[in-house]
Parts: structure tokens; sequence; C-alpha cells
């Protein structure tokens, strides 16, 4: 029985030239943590919805533990061969897994407008 992903279908060799994503990080200013708290307040409920917009655009939304930073990460990466962020990860992180979810969805739909994302990192892991 196919597991759906067709990625196991390819050579490893040519899985293994995809996995060469870059980090772009980006914190969120105190302004934009206040806009997250009303946007997130406002859109939460529609969390799902969003989950598949973002898969039919050609993302990929993980949740895990970040035991380096200690808290849990939300990363969205841009799988897809025309998403406009092929090769690039963004990522939310927060002690809570919806508010990293929800810092990370933030980043892409209202902060950057679900476009190209900034490709200069920040220094601070937060946000």
């Amino acid at each position: 029985m196919s597991n759906g992903n067709k990625n196991f279908s390819r050579p490893y060799a040519e899985r293994q030239q995809q996995s060469s994503f870059e980090f772009v990080t980006h914190t969120l200013s105190k302004a934009e943590k206040e806009d997250f708290n009303s946007w997130w307040e406002a859109t939460s409920a529609d969390t799902f919805t969003l989950l598949d917009e973002m898969a039919l655009d050609g993302y990929k939304v993980t949740v895990n533990w970040d035991e380096r930073n200690s808290c849990y990460s939300c990363f969205i990466t841009g799988t897809g061969s025309s998403c406009p962020n092929y090769g690039f990860i963004l990522s939310g992180r927060s002690d809570n897994t919806m508010e990293a979810l929800g810092i990370a969805l933030y980043k892409h739909i209202a902060l950057f407008k679900r476009g190209k994302w900034p490709e200069k990192d920040s220094t601070s892991r937060w946000g």
C-alpha cells in the first residue's frame, strides 16, 4: 500500500539533492508581537483551512519540540517547485504548540502577504 508520498519513489541521491534548504529568520518587533496577538485571536479558528491552503500552495508545515531552544518550533518549508519560497524554511517558536504554529502562519500570511520571504536572517531565535 502506498503512503501517498511520491518523494520515496525517486532515487535516494535525487532526494538528497533536494534537502538543501536555507532558514529564513524574522524576529517579530514589539509592534508585530502586539499585532500577532490580535491577528491570531481573529484567525486561529481557521487554522485547518489555512493549513489546507498552505499545502495547496506548495508548503510543508511541521511542528515539533526544539531541544536546542527549549521551545516548540513550527517550520514552513517551501517544497513545491512553483512555490516562491522553494528551498527556504520560515520558523515560528513559542512555549505553546499552537502559538508556534500561529507565529509562523502570521509571518507568512500577514507580514509577507503569502509572497517571497526576506533573505536576510536576524540573530534572535524568538518569535
